[in-house]
């Protein structure tokens, strides 16, 4: 879903898609499922699985690294497009929720989280630096209480609002997040690493231009960039030309100074997202990777995965996501891309149990019943849509082979079973698969 190329799959190769029109016409599905249902199964993928031969990818596939003017050249095919496509396939992010969260998102988010009186962590003597050691230790749902008790003992706390911004994005609960990073912002308008999660997560919600101001500023209050020649320039209106200076500003940045070189490139990627050059994109994240490690570089890898998948190339994107993971097991949002990597490719029974294993990690993410649902009716398992309806998540968990959804007690403790591998590994493997496709 979200591939950033939309093909169409003909109602009569695709029934699943009938059948979900059939379910909204007699009331049990609204439009916002309908929305998600056909988003899911109107993909490359899937229309190839399904006998569709209308799309070539060909050009899309060749080459990544380190050839990377080619992108410009996919670029080049994408804009003589029609504008009616353009605007059909705009639904790009860097995680692979449907478009319909953005509007839902403004309307649960209009203002700041309700936080719980009763957090625990409200005695803690320094619940920033608690927050802090328990991100490190992969204690995610932890280290929010924790912030949110920062913030609400300290409102002031720049710092505090930006991890708990980052922390809710991680658990995809992004119209929180970015209300969360824009108060960190106003206590601290100097607070670089603000101004670019906000960025990041703004493109998250499909508010590309503000994203990029953010960005832009990023670059214009950094004491390395700030004397960047045109980085003080007020920014023009016009979107397009907004994305052509911006990208200029940081292609300069990037070539100028090799301080802060890996968020200039992470910046790139988002930017190169932002204008659909998904192999420029890759190739930022994976130059990216050459300065991060740990946390940092498993939210690159799930970058890299939803880039991947945001160009129609799902099956190496589970390549992505499974470094990601292998690297953060507890990270909500790359189980749920993962789900979403596997339902593009028609494995529906693998999607459910990463949904579910992201709701075992979040069960605050209630838009991923949405999902939930959309998979149970492709599986035709019509007599668990009750269970999905009430949004049993233990009832659901029964019913699939024992250990399909870990507990987060065995996640935390266990891992997903595999080790992280060299970045240049996989990045070589997944060139391998872009290149024989």
């Amino acid at each position: 879903m979200l591939t950033g190329i939309h093909f169409e799959v003909p109602p009569s190769r695709c029934p699943l898609v009938l059948f979900a029109d059939w379910f909204s016409s007699q009331g049990e599905i609204d439009d916002e499922e309908l929305s998600l249902f056909r988003s899911i199964f109107n993909t490359a993928e899937l229309s190839k699985a399904l006998g569709d031969s209308s799309a070539d990818e060909a050009s899309l596939m060749e080459g990544l690294w380190p050839s990377v003017d080619r992108g410009r050249n996919a670029a080049n095919v994408q804009s003589k497009q029609s504008e009616k496509a353009r605007r059909e396939k705009n639904n790009w992010r860097l995680n692979e929720r449907p478009s319909y969260s953005k509007q839902r998102g403004k309307e649960e988010a209009a203002s700041l989280p309700v936080f719980s009186a009763d957090n625990p962590y409200l005695s803690e003597p320094s619940p920033l630096a608690l927050a802090q050691l328990l991100l490190e230790e992969g204690k995610l749902q932890e280290a929010v209480r924790a912030l949110e008790a920062e913030v609400q003992r300290n409102p002031n706390s720049s710092e505090g609002w930006r991890l708990l911004g980052e922390a809710l994005a991680d658990c995809e609960q992004d119209a929180d997040a970015i209300v969360c990073l824009k108060k960190g912002h106003e206590v601290d308008p100097y607070n670089l690493d603000s101004l670019l999660a906000l960025g990041v997560s703004l493109t998250n919600e499909l508010d590309a231009p503000q994203a990029l101001r953010n960005l832009r500023d990023w670059l214009a209050n950094h004491d390395e960039f700030s004397a960047l020649p045109g980085v003080q320039r007020a920014l023009p209106e016009d979107f397009e030309e907004l994305k052509r200076q911006v990208a200029a500003l940081f292609h300069e940045a990037a070539a100028w100074r090799e301080h802060a070189a890996g968020d200039v490139h992470m910046a790139l990627g988002v930017i190169h997202n932002i204008d659909q050059n998904f192999d420029r994109a890759l190739y930022h994240f994976a130059e990216a990777l050459k300065f991060a490690s740990g946390r940092k570089a498993a939210t690159l890898w799930n970058k890299i995965g939803a880039t991947l998948a945001n160009s129609g190339r799902s099956e190496a994107a589970l390549l992505a996501y499974e470094q990601t993971l292998a690297l953060r097991p507890n990270y909500p949002r790359a189980w749920t891309n993962l789900g979403v990597a596997h339902s593009n490719l028609g494995d529906t029974e693998r999607a459910m149990r990463f949904y579910l294993t992201a709701l075992v990690l979040n069960p605050a993410a209630s838009h991923l019943w949405y999902y939930v649902r959309s998979a149970t009716i492709s599986l035709g398992k019509f007599d668990w849509l009750g269970l999905a309806e009430n949004r049993d998540l233990e009832g659901l968990r029964a019913l699939l082979p024992a250990g399909a959804v870990p507990t987060r007690g065995e996640i935390l403790e266990k891992g997903v079973g595999k080790v992280p591998q060299e970045d240049s590994t996989v990045l070589h493997r997944l060139l391998g698969m872009i290149k024989n496709v």
